[in-house]
């Protein structure tokens, strides 16, 4: 996980009315209909604003799903008929969704700029898991729920493309439900170790298991959080795949060390590492389970 340090000075509100002038004249009904609910945008975004220190964005209320008509009798074969959600005025989610997909990621270059801009907030790295390129911008409240927020930069996260993917449209009823919000967030959670790993062999290789391991004296929103930040995005199977380019070094390493020592100088030479590297990076996690275990630092392998 990447905590954005420096965000993107963007003026949120500013922006979606760029986001609405890019409107092709094509579609100058829709351009029409998302001007009339401006003020009602720039409500929900300050209100947004406001949430972020105190993480309640759970107390937005998600849209519900679009309502199926019924067919009159007679006509069973053709195909229903599904009501828009209207979300403000006569906007509907699939129009504030339309803006997002078609005028703001495939909008022309002012529009893209910000977008990529953002993209590039965390270096280039996916700020959810730390491990891939962010080459997508993921909403912290789907759009597919939040549909008011989904061209607002303060709830575009950059994100790769699996991250984005594997979290799915979630709804949000309590802060212990949140994920991790990288422009805002305790720095608890960027700071203090969280995940762990076992280790043990397999066929004669290192094998690593990545699971997260809260600190006890956390609150247990903060341990709810961080459990649910590491299932939402699967990141027991991303730093598996990760921790892969490093066993054969380790496995090399140990030998090495132990042809001119024991367990007790492997443990050091780890622990040594461990406090060079970031907390929570596969590497930190991978060199505390060597270290403490006294097996594997004896060359049992």
């Amino acid at each position: 996980m990447i905590k954005v340090i420096f965000p993107p000075e963007v003026q949120s509100l500013q922006y979606y009315s760029l986001c609405v002038s890019l409107i092709a004249p094509s579609d100058v009904a829709l351009k029409g209909r998302l001007i009339d609910i401006s003020n009602h945008v720039e409500e929900y975004w300050k209100l947004f604003d406001s949430r972020v220190q105190v993480k309640q964005f759970h107390m937005f209320e998600s849209c519900l799903p679009p309502v199926r008509k019924r067919l009159p009798p007679g006509k069973k074969g053709e195909k229903p008929v599904i009501e828009p959600v209207i979300i403000a005025g006569s906007v509907s989610k699939d129009d504030l969704i339309r803006l997002y997909d078609r005028y703001m990621v495939k909008g022309r270059k002012d529009a893209k700029f910000v977008y990529n801009k953002l993209r590039a907030a965390s270096h280039n790295i996916c700020a959810l898991c730390g491990i891939a390129p962010a080459n997508s911008l993921d909403h912290y409240l789907p759009k597919a729920r939040y549909p008011i927020f989904s061209v607002s930069p303060r709830n575009l996260v950059p994100a790769c493309v699996p991250c984005n993917t594997t979290k799915g449209d979630p709804s949000y009823s309590s802060e212990s439900e949140l994920h991790l919000y990288p422009y805002n967030d305790s720095d608890n959670f960027y700071d203090t170790d969280w995940i762990d790993a076992s280790i043990e062999v397999v066929d004669g290789i290192l094998d690593f298991d990545f699971f997260a391991n809260p600190p006890v004296h956390w609150s247990q929103t903060e341990k709810n959080r961080v459990i649910t930040h590491f299932r939402t995005f699967g990141l027991d199977g991303k730093y598996k795949v990760n921790s892969m380019q490093l066993i054969t070094t380790i496995m090399f390493n140990i030998r090495s060390l132990l042809v001119d020592g024991d367990y007790l100088k492997v443990k050091s030479y780890y622990l040594s590492l461990v406090d060079i590297t970031n907390p929570n990076s596969t590497f930190r996690i991978m060199y505390k389970a060597v270290a403490g275990n006294d097996a594997i630092c004896s060359g049992d392998f």
